[in-house]
């Protein structure tokens, strides 16, 4: 298992790096080439394709689930060649319901985005479908990899309309849609040999059912951050301008590419953890627990020079910065959640304490989002409540796990709050270096603290 662990964590953890970093540059290039509103655009197509995988219910995250810790050879094929043609139906049919009423209902430029995102739901959920094959096996290099590719491509596309001089919102997302269907292409030819074996004559509806029933929950657990956060960014889509949006999505766009690159490493994690008996998936969760701790806070030393970037290289987003400076300490809770809570969650099977914990989380979304937004008009408000609904919901999974993996919940919770109160502090210095020297001297304080537990955890790993 270890060898195999660490091959995985290797081929799955550098070609995402590789892939957060060509977001990155693409993130650090649009904003530049095109006004404000037109970026705001743009944002609102990223904004909504963000939930295009709701239109298929759970099902290919509960096919993941289901054939976890299976090797790619163990995989029934003809079921599943099966199941894949019912789902591009159904995908199928709900693409073209969007891009009629994207073109009936609609005008102009959101006329155009929503027949975008019609596409863009046929190609992304298909896409979804082939690489939960991949995870679900364990073939993280080849996921890895493909989604590179298709990033290199749309940065390329990227490049090319700046080179011709044709840099739109409507061409960017263009290059966004060539890209995905480039990289579904790849993972279609990757997994041939299932998704297009002989399938069977009748259609196993009660395994669809299975995958349905389970990936519900879990594309509900999966997404609710989006939908957390997608609450109060709607509130502030109706109440402000369209530039004002792109402000507040720029910085939650440089978060998302810091959490999508966190969280490759839960999906290295529950394929492993799957095969294993209770008492190795304890062993899991304590080795992992304060090794992401340690990871994600200091990450949070990439603010200070993402700061200095925005403003050398796009200064029409100068103030973007303090919102950013209370939206980095979100992504901590947010990918403390995915990694640990969502993963070792799924493992002991408690899909609906995840609902539960949603479900709470939403409601305090919503109520701080209409309080903030149409009670007091407030935007930075409406942006703390982000870190107030991210750091209860964290709170909440921490106390569930600790019913199961008997930990102290107050010891385990209390130290990383103060340290991201401390980073909210240091981010809001108006000396970077100053800021930077002091919360980089928090982050060395805190693993001088936890040396002896970092030594443990390295036997741990190492047996």
């Amino acid at each position: 298992m270890k060898g195999q662990f660490f091959r995985n964590f290797i081929y799955g953890t550098l070609p995402n790096f590789i892939y957060a970093l060509l977001q990155f540059v693409i993130l650090l290039i649009i904003p530049n080439l095109i006004s404000v509103k037109n970026y705001g655009l743009y944002q609102i197509y990223m904004f909504y394709m963000s939930y295009i995988t709701l239109m298929q219910f759970g099902w290919s995250e509960g096919m993941y689930v289901n054939y976890g810790g299976l090797t790619y050879r163990q995989l029934d094929r003809r079921s599943i060649a099966s199941q894949f043609k019912v789902f591009s139906g159904w995908t199928i049919f709900v693409a073209v319901l969007m891009i009629l009423i994207g073109e009936l209902f609609f005008k102009s430029d959101m006329a155009f985005i929503v027949v975008a995102l019609g596409i863009a739901t046929l190609l992304t959920n298909l896409r979804n479908y082939a690489n939960n094959i991949l995870l679900a096996t364990s073939r993280i290099a080849a996921f890895s990899l493909i989604n590179v590719f298709g990033t290199t491509v749309n940065l390329g596309l990227v490049l090319l309309l700046l080179a011709v001089q044709q840099i739109t919102y409507q061409t960017v997302i263009i290059a966004n849609l060539m890209a995905i269907l480039v990289s579904l292409m790849s993972l279609l030819f990757k997994t041939r040999d299932v998704l297009f074996s002989k399938p069977q004559v009748v259609v196993p509806w009660q395994t669809i059912k299975h995958h349905l029933r389970r990936g519900s929950k879990i594309l509900f657990a999966s997404l609710s951050t989006i939908i957390i956060i997608g609450i109060i960014r709607f509130f502030i889509q109706q109440a402000w301008d369209t530039a004002t949006f792109a402000r507040i999505s720029l910085p939650l766009s440089f978060s998302n590419i810091m959490m999508l690159f966190i969280s490759s490493l839960a999906l290295l994690v529950f394929p492993s953890l799957n095969r294993q008996n209770h008492q190795i998936i304890l062993n899991g969760f304590k080795v992992l627990q304060l090794g992401i701790k340690l990871i994600l806070l200091s990450g949070l030393l990439a603010f200070f020079p993402l700061r200095v970037m925005i403003d050398h290289l796009i200064p029409k987003y100068t103030s973007s910065i303090q919102y950013m400076a209370i939206i980095f300490p979100a992504v901590f809770f947010q990918a403390k959640f995915e990694i640990l809570n969502t993963t070792f969650m799924k493992i002991l099977g408690l899909e609906i304490a995840l609902v539960k914990i949603n479900l709470v989380s939403f409601a305090i979304s919503f109520g701080l989002g209409v309080i903030s937004v149409y009670g007091y008009h407030n935007l930075m408000l409406a942006i703390a409540s982000i870190i107030v609904v991210m750091a209860t919901k964290s709170i909440l999974g921490d106390y569930y796990l600790h019913t199961k993996m008997k930990f102290s919940l107050v010891s385990q919770t209390l130290p990383e709050i103060i340290v991201v109160v401390l980073f909210i502090i240091c981010a809001s210095m108006s000396n970077v270096v100053i800021g930077f020297l002091s919360y980089l001297a928090i982050v060395l304080v805190l693993i001088w603290q936890k040396r002896q537990i970092i030594r443990d955890m390295y036997v741990n790993m190492r047996q």
